[in-house]
């Protein structure tokens, strides 16, 4: 059975809550009436002990209590953060076995303890400096076998069922936010997809813009993707919350959903599309490049790992995403002012994307104004992202300033997104380079506002061993990433 954990308040009256929820947990694993009766008594007389002599007067902790049955014992660790205790001292009360005098003058601390010594084999205390105290008490007993519960997979549908595709409706929300879960637990990037309430404010006020799968005879919601305008870059909207319930996996719904939406940002005269995909494994990677969408940037350590249920393989640090993109203007670019050193590479880019990029050749002597114009934001995943609008000859200084700030705010990665079409960024590219920025991707917008990426590590130095791509340009593009990151694990 998994282990009981109970986080009570230095209280005397949780402790009956303890003792009832012990005994309902060692009678479901077959412990006899005598063991569940001793080890009432004694969680009522240790937790009394600690809560009458471990605290200071009006002090308000709580204290974790995990019950388990390890290899046959019943095993109590007690965790509180009270008055230090001295060890030592507390063996000597268990060696005492009628020592009634110094118990009554300790006003009964050492009962407890010679309790312990009565009903358990072994009991460990544990000084944990800032975190306090622990006991260990384990005692061997008899359970019964316990069966594990089987819980029978749900298997996959066939992919018979007729589903319509359309926008969310209000009642549809609570269904979004149960997909999420299944496809996520809890780590999903955008935490308000779990609160149908939020849900349905995102999509009113135009921070979401959702869109489900229905089967058509049941009524029921099969999936979820939804389109995110980006607050910084609004030409090319993010596809992403792509959930399917578990049972319908494998039937495609979700590349007819991206098929409709992306039909959808076209009518709505969005230059293309985009999609962050993970690196830690290839599944969404590959659905992006269903939909036509290709590998522009990799933005390193964007955010804390996720878990993905039924996906075995796990990110062992911050999670790296792929930025993909499908463009649906493909008109020819404005000359694109390039850094020499990275010309090659954002080439390349432009050619998996479908786009025509020309160069154009741009000198230090370049005019400036005299002010720049930047915006920048700071997201929950402890990530800034600082665009550069117009260059001025204040830019570098105001780039320094609010990287700083950011570092001293402990942010651990920082995006700096520079126009391609001004000549300053050619120019700059190598100076920011210097200051620890390093070569990302490139994100391409509308009327030219195509912009080169440069990225900044947070006191890391990041491991991309583990970092997986879908195609021979994803590796290709993670590599050079990796080459050009001043402090990468070798």
């Amino acid at each position: 059975m998994e282990p009981l954990t109970f986080v009570i308040a230095n209280d005397l009256s949780m402790i009956p809550v303890v003792q009832a929820g012990a005994s309902a947990y060692l009678r479901a694993a077959g412990a006899g009436d005598e063991v569940v009766r001793q080890t009432e008594l004694v969680i009522e007389e240790i937790v009394t002990n600690i809560l009458r002599y471990e605290y200071l007067e009006g002090q308000r902790e709580t204290i974790n209590l995990t019950l388990s049955l390890p290899d046959g014992f019943l095993e109590w660790r007690i965790r509180f953060r009270g008055i230090p205790f001295d060890i030592e001292n507390l063996k000597q009360w268990e060696k005492r076995t009628a020592d009634t005098e110094r118990i009554i003058e300790s006003g009964g601390r050492g009962l407890g303890l010679r309790l312990l010594g009565r009903y358990s084999d072994d009991v460990t205390y544990r000084n944990l400096g800032w975190q306090g105290q622990e006991v260990i008490i384990r005692r061997r007993i008899s359970v019964a076998k316990i069966t594990p519960l089987t819980i029978r997979k749900n298997e996959t549908k066939p992919v018979t069922r007729e589903i319509s595709i359309r926008r969310m409706r209000s009642e549809d929300a609570s269904a979004i936010s149960k997909l999420a879960y299944f496809a996520y637990r809890y780590t999903y990037i955008r935490e308000y997809v779990y609160d149908p309430e939020q849900v349905r404010l995102a999509n009113e006020d135009g921070r979401m813009k959702s869109y489900v799968i229905v089967e058509n005879k049941t009524g029921e919601i099969l999936g979820h993707m939804a389109q995110f305008p980006d607050d910084l870059f609004q030409y090319l909207p993010e596809l992403a919350a792509g959930f399917v319930h578990p049972r319908f996996r494998g039937g495609g719904y979700l590349n007819e959903l991206t098929e409709l939406m992306i039909r959808d940002a076209e009518a709505e005269g969005c230059a293309g599309v985009c999609g962050m995909a993970v690196t830690s494994h290839f599944y969404s990677q590959k659905a992006a490049l269903r939909s036509g969408m290709k590998e522009s940037a990799l933005f390193v350590s964007h955010v804390r790992s996720l878990t993905l249920p039924d996906i075995k393989e796990a990110p062992s640090a911050r999670e790296s995403f792929l930025y993909l993109v499908r463009m649906i203007d493909q008109s020819p670019r404005q000359p694109w002012h390039a850094p020499t050193r990275h010309s090659e590479m954002i080439e390349k880019i432009a050619r998996n994307l479908g786009m025509t990029a020309t160069f154009a050749h741009a000198t230090s002597d370049s005019p400036l104004p005299d002010r720049g114009e930047m915006d920048y934001r700071a997201d929950r995943q402890l990530c800034g992202h600082l665009v550069v609008r117009r260059w001025g000859r204040d830019t570098l200084q105001g780039v320094r300033r609010v990287v700083k700030d950011w570092c001293l705010d402990r942010l651990e990665t920082i995006y700096l997104y520079l126009p391609l079409i001004e000549p300053a960024t050619a120019v700059s590219c190598g100076k920011l380079e210097d200051q620890g920025f390093f070569f990302s991707g490139v994100m391409p917008g509308q009327n030219g506002a195509d912009n080169l990426i440069l990225q900044f590590l947070n006191n890391q130095r990041y491991d991309y061993s583990s970092l997986q791509a879908a195609t021979p340009f994803g590796k290709a593009l993670i590599n050079y990433v990796r080459r050009h990151d001043p402090d990468a694990m070798v």
